[in-house]
């Protein structure tokens, strides 16, 4: 798939060149036939160019989003259709079926410079692969799944010399917690003892923390292993989870958690 895709990718813009050529024709053409045939020609393009973003879309996001991404590409690829349709038809009603056939080409090649430097992603920089899932927290007592908010903290111990290779993994890491579910992301810097960092982040319910679980992928695995290369406790990282709502807090048993 990821061969395929990038095979594809760099023929998509000789695609829409080829796309403009065709509106382009049945601009000039004065015979209806012809018309037609050039636009079935124009519209096999299009769904070749489709294709080729839907496959996009899928390669670009994690399995557990991707079906969410991609009704979020089709909303807003088949809506711009839709508004498209009623906008061009439109236009033809004012200035012609040949002049806006020639507007489209002219509008489609104008798209095409101002983003000539854009690629498609073909997978080759991200494993998006589910990682193995997160050992579940340890609890004191039951309680409701859907309770929450849930606040998770994480202690480090780093090297002051790595702090600013740190800084920039838990910035990429912030990335990855408030995609995966998290509302609210912090790090905090320990002013009385130097290489201490406390990260916490807020999801909306315990249930919603237990997702982030499996949410991991191969990529943001690497993150984390450099994180834990870079912590100089005896132990992982400490782990606490405090879950709000209810009639009395739960705290979890603090552990040492070799997923972070």
């Amino acid at each position: 798939m990821k061969k395929t895709l990038a095979a594809l990718a760099p023929t998509l813009a000789d695609i829409i060149i080829f796309i403009v050529a065709i509106h382009a024709g049945a601009a000039l053409s004065p015979y209806l036939l012809a018309t037609m045939a050039v636009l079935m020609i124009a519209g096999a393009g299009w769904v070749l160019t489709l294709s080729t973003f839907n496959v996009a879309v899928q390669m670009a996001a994690p399995r557990w989003v991707v079906a969410r991404a991609l009704s979020m590409y089709q909303m807003s690829a088949f809506g711009g259709l839709a508004a498209g349709s009623a906008a061009w038809g439109a236009l033809a009603g004012m200035v012609g079926v040949p002049r806006s056939f020639g507007l489209s080409a002219l509008a489609i090649a104008l798209g095409r410079v101002l983003t000539w430097r854009a690629r498609l992603p073909v997978g080759a920089k991200l494993d998006l692969a589910p990682a193995p899932i997160w050992p579940d927290p340890e609890v004191l007592r039951p309680f409701e799944s859907d309770r929450g908010p849930a606040l998770v903290t994480i202690e480090y111990l780093i090297d002051p010399a790595d702090s600013d290779a740190f800084s920039r993994a838990m910035g990429a890491l912030e990335t990855i917690r408030l995609r995966d579910g998290a509302i609210r992301w912090g790090l905090w810097d320990d002013v009385a003892e130097p290489g201490r960092f406390l990260e916490s982040f807020v999801v909306e319910s315990w249930l919603e923390h237990l997702r982030q679980h499996e949410r991991i992928t191969a990529d943001d695995k690497q993150i984390q292993e450099a994180l834990r290369a870079l912590h100089r406790g005896e132990r992982a990282p400490v782990v606490r989870h405090f879950v709000g709502g209810g009639d009395a807090p739960v705290t979890p048993l603090a552990h040492h958690h070799q997923d972070i």
